[in-house]
């Protein structure tokens, strides 16, 4: 289980760094075995790549002198850690934004030596990359990412469960809406109405995960789900 989630607290400018942590609740019993593949020298931490060479008197594993080669994702790495942000809901957009390129920078084939066995890491950490930003980026994704993390599971299938006989009369309500549209002011109304209920569902998201309530917090991913399914359905109507 990961430590209480707690609110995102302000961090400094982010500067590319090799210190991209695995999950400490799913790191192996023995990560001193981790060897880097290319020059084999111990790796302090699991990372796209280690850092270039370092000052030789240096006797630590993180300032050991690495080769710089780009690693294999490993099987345990979560993708807050891989950011280095905390695992909470609350996000800093911009900060996260600019973290995936930094990292996606280092990963490309124009900053490593192209042999086939780093091309070969590039393209997994890449994907790894991109996978754990598209996620992380959108509160529905990212907040099914940490119930997933406390072993809590939400379906497809799960739209209308734990929702209140309030929450699913205001959604056939809307629904007889959307049937009856007629105009491009009243879909507009609509769709106002539900990023509204977005807004809000995701603040309940926000304060349930800060509190701690797991529970609270999958009723509200329920709910963020259907309303998501229904900005879908809103976009996709045809006047």
């Amino acid at each position: 289980m990961l430590r209480r989630l707690v609110q995102l607290q302000r961090r400094p400018p982010f500067r590319a760094s090799h210190r991209l942590f695995s999950s400490a609740s799913t790191a192996p019993d023995r990560p001193e075995l981790l060897q880097c593949w290319k020059c084999g020298k111990h790796l302090c931490t699991p990372t796209p790549t280690e850092r270039k060479r370092k000052q030789q008197n240096t006797t630590t594993p993180e300032d050991a002198d690495h080769c710089g080669a780009v690693q294999p994702v490993l099987p345990w790495t979560n993708f807050f850690h891989v950011f280095g942000v905390d695992a909470a809901f609350a996000v800093d957009a911009g900060d996260l934004k600019m973290r995936f390129l930094a990292l996606q920078q280092r990963v490309h084939p124009d900053a490593n030596t192209l042999r086939s066995q780093n091309a070969t890491f590039q393209n997994g950490q890449s994907v790894f990359i991109n996978k754990a930003y598209q996620t992380l980026r959108d509160p529905l994704a990212r907040a099914k990412y940490i119930l997933h993390l406390n072993k809590i599971h939400v379906d497809e299938s799960e739209n209308k469960n734990g929702m209140s006989p309030t929450d699913l009369m205001k959604i056939m309500d809307v629904w007889e809406a959307i049937e009856e549209v007629e105009t491009q002011d009243a879909l507009d109304s609509l769709i106002q109405e539900n990023e509204e209920r977005i807004r809000k569902e995701v603040s309940e998201l926000s304060q349930a995960f800060a509190d701690g309530s797991l529970q609270k917090a999958k009723e509200a991913t329920v709910r963020l789900q259907y309303w998501y399914s229904l900005r879908t359905r809103l976009r996709d109507v045809e006047l």
